[in-house]
């Protein structure tokens, strides 16, 4: 007879017994999901970075050029 490993649980006020693995796989994909928001959010700081940069500061400096060459004529 072979034995398996449990881990009593709590989950949503209920004391649940779960094999060691599927709590370690639990576990595991919350903290994936977790790692995945984190993620997430450093890729949208870094388009919106070079949104500001392409569209706003690199815009303003050409038609800061553009302005001071047609003043300067």
């Amino acid at each position: 007879m072979v034995y398996a490993l449990t881990v009593p649980i709590e989950f949503d006020g209920l004391l649940v017994e779960l094999l060691a693995e599927k709590e370690t796989a639990i576990y595991l994909q919350i903290a994936l999901h977790s790692y995945c928001k984190i993620v997430q959010q450093r890729v949208i700081d870094n388009v919106s970075m070079i949104c500001y940069y392409q569209f706003i500061t690199k815009c303003a400096m050409t038609l800061d050029k553009k302005i001071n060459k047609s003043l300067t004529r």
